[in-house]
This record gives C-alpha cells, sequence and structure tokens, in this order.
C-alpha cells in the first residue's frame, strides 16, 4: 500500500534536488574531446578544443579542478590513464603527444605523427602506449627508449 504524499511521514520524503548519487556538473566555454576516469581514484581527466588537458577530483558533493595544461598548442583530441592511474597520456591535432605523471608534465613528443594524433591508448605497464593520427598511421611506443 503505498502513503499518498500528504499523509507520509517527512522525514521520508525528499525533494529531488536534494538526492544526489553523482557529483555536480561541470561547465566548460569551450568543446570537451575526450575524457576518462581515473581507473584507481576519483579523479576525471578532460581534454578541450583549445589544447587544455583538465583533471578534476570528485565526490558526491563536490567536483575540483586540481589540474590544468596548456602545454598542446591545438585541439587535444584524445586521453588515457595508465591502469595504476598515476600517468595520463594526452594526443592531438599539433601531432605531439605527451606523458602527464602525478601532476607534471614528463615528456612531449613533438610532430610524432606527420597528421594530427586522433589516439592515444595505454599497452602495457607503464611505458607501452599506441598512437594513431588521421591518415591511419598507428605507431607503438616504448616510452623507456624516448
Amino acid at each position: 500500500m503505498e502513503l499518498a504524499p500528504e499523509t507520509a511521514d517527512p522525514a521520508l520524503v525528499h525533494n529531488e534536488c536534494e538526492l544526489r548519487n553523482e557529483p555536480p556538473d561541470i561547465y566548460l566555454d569551450a568543446h570537451i574531446m575526450d575524457m576518462k576516469f581515473s581507473p584507481t581514484c576519483n579523479m576525471l581527466a578532460l581534454s578541450q578544443v583549445t589544447g587544455n588537458v583538465r583533471v578534476y577530483a570528485y565526490n558526491e558533493s563536490r567536483m575540483e579542478q586540481v589540474l590544468d595544461m596548456t602545454h598542446h598548442k591545438e585541439s587535444v583530441r584524445t586521453i588515457d590513464f595508465s591502469p595504476n592511474g598515476n600517468i595520463l597520456y594526452a594526443a592531438g591535432k599539433d601531432k605531439s603527444f605527451s606523458v602527464i605523471s602525478n601532476g607534471r608534465l614528463e615528456g612531449q613528443l613533438m610532430d610524432a605523427h606527420n597528421e594530427s594524433i586522433n589516439k592515444v591508448a595505454h599497452v602495457e605497464n607503464d611505458h607501452v602506449i599506441a598512437t594513431g593520427d588521421d591518415d591511419g598511421t598507428i605507431k607503438i611506443w616504448d616510452l623507456r627508449q624516448a
């Protein structure tokens, strides 16, 4: 038997706006090209058409930007986390890819491709990644050799 709203216990009736099972929304002025959740903690990484790479820490009540990097000069089309969540790979229109570790730019390989990079993907360990470009070229990188 259901209780009518006027007879229900006020402590049990919640305003829909008070219930929150997800973090607050993020609003940005520029398009988001890719986003990935950390595999190990409540962190969200976003890449933008402006070349920004942003990282947010979140819980059910807040969304806080903890990193905003602008080392790419053109659109960052793709990002990926390593399985341990400590490394973030980013790549894009400027034909480069970068490695961000614990909030610091560890390196950026300029002109890694002849065309803009559309995909970066972690392959294995913390040092092998793959990148793919607009021309259909796929490259495998061992970052221990870079």
